[in-house]
């Protein structure tokens, strides 16, 4: 019975050219949202290679310099590279953000995040090229769209166009009821006829996954996150599928069950989740980083008036060992090494600042995540997200890593800065070591 089911929808199917189309435009999207992925991909990883080709460069010219016992440029006699300031600051370090193969099928948010991010003792992981997320529905209006976004806003819209008329034809031509007095399971009939057409949405998503990722020479390390990737996808199909066919059970029409189809589609996908953002913006408004940005402004500003001691003095709160080393009792370099050393006061003063950013950015977050229950398309577009490692969280870790790189930095400066330690080739190198 379910062979002769399929075939009768399979021979319906190729003569409602418009269910056709349908298909084959949802594919030809699926292609480009792909090919959208593949090239922001390897942009982001042929831009990172650069990066560190030209990092490797400028360390080795640093490293000529010492063989050469030059100090610096000619052209900045300021510039002294057996200073540990100076080494640092000539170290080309960054932090960098390597994007996962994932990135192919869901962008996610990774277009508004920076992927890379240059450290030294004045870096901070809110610089203005840190920017801050959007969410994704927006991204449609910038003319950018993501295999996931297609999975999650379209993928309901194309089997609402394959099960609009199931039930429905039948009853407006009234001929519903002879159907149910002649088959006394007519709902395993309706559900067979709609799950055919769940069945072919997921194979195609498959073919489209595993035949357009093989032809574009997509490899995984690891194969978890694509099957989990797949997984959802499948189960939000479901998701779907379940909703649209409780509709063609309690329609009396075709028209009904399309404008009940459509509506839930509004409700689940624009009206649900704009609501949410909306009232997450009110909560925690985005302008929150002006606030906090000004603040810090301020703390700078007052910083800048202090007197040399009065800097060491707050080193030694922040770095108490640099009380046992030899600069600490030599008063004549006190303004030149509490001039280098300034950046580690101010990148205390200012975590406290970054405590509150997090703060919100994570209290935004938990409001988004307890949504989920009546917000289901935030669910599953921040699961595809988290796969590609292309979500909020994977940024949060990212702009750590950052501040990690920035204290172990700014360690290794004060330490060898009021320990009156010299610069030289090996040492410059493990500098290097220590901060990649």
């Amino acid at each position: 019975m379910t062979t002769q089911i399929f075939y009768f929808e399979a021979k319906h199917l190729v003569r409602n050219y418009y269910k056709v189309i349908a298909l084959i435009l949802f594919v030809l999207i699926s292609l480009y949202s792909i090919h959208y992925g593949y090239n922001l991909y390897h942009t982001r990883l042929n831009e990172i290679k650069k990066i560190v080709t030209e990092s490797e460069n400028n360390r080795n010219k640093i490293i000529k310099w010492f063989d050469e016992g030059i100090k610096g440029p000619e052209d900045r006699p300021w510039i002294d590279i057996t200073n540990p300031f100076w080494a640092l600051w000539n170290s080309n370090v960054y932090a960098l953000n390597e994007p996962s193969a994932l990135m192919f099928f869901s962008v996610g948010q990774a277009e508004n995040f920076p992927y890379y991010k240059k450290i030294t003792v004045w870096a901070t992981p809110y610089d203005a090229d840190m920017v801050n997320e959007i969410t994704n529905y927006e991204r449609l209006a910038l003319g950018s769209i993501d295999f996931s976004f297609v999975i999650i806003y379209l993928l309901p819209i194309l089997l609402l166009m394959l099960l609009h008329n199931i039930g429905g034809y039948e009853k407006d031509n009234r001929f519903y009821n002879l159907i149910k007095i002649q088959n006394y399971n007519h709902k395993k009939l309706l559900f067979l006829r709609s799950l055919f057409y769940l069945l072919l949405i997921n194979l195609t998503v498959l073919f489209i996954v595993f035949g357009v990722g093989l032809f574009i020479g997509v490899t995984f390390d690891n194969l978890t996150p694509l099957l989990s990737f797949l997984i959802y996808t499948v189960l939000y199909s479901v998701f779907w599928f379940i909703l649209f066919f409780l509709i063609i059970l309690i329609s009396k029409s075709s028209s009904q069950q399309i404008i009940r189809m459509v509506v839930m589609w509004l409700l689940l996908c624009l009206i649900i989740p704009s609501t949410v953002s909306y009232y997450i913006g009110n909560k925690h408004p985005f302008d929150y980083m002006s606030d906090f940005i000004e603040t810090d402004r301020k703390k700078l500003n007052d910083l800048y008036e202090i007197e040399p001691d009065s800097i060491k003095k707050l080193l030694v709160s922040i770095y108490p060992q640099i009380q046992n080393f030899p600069a600490y009792n030599n008063p004549q370099n006190l303004s030149e090494l509490t001039g280098f050393s300034f950046r580690a006061v101010a990148n205390e003063l200012l975590k406290e600042s970054y405590d509150k950013i997090i703060d919100v950015q994570l209290k935004r977050n938990y409001l988004a995540q307890n949504s989920y229950l009546f917000n289901p398309t935030a669910f599953f577009s921040n699961r595809f997200y988290s796969f590609s490692k292309t979500d909020f969280l994977s940024q949060i870790n990212f702009q750590k890593e950052i501040a990690n790189k920035i204290d172990k930095m700014i360690l290794i400066l004060v330490e060898d800065l009021w320990n009156e330690q010299k610069v030289n080739k090996e040492k410059y190198s493990n500098y290097i070591n220590q901060l990649k």
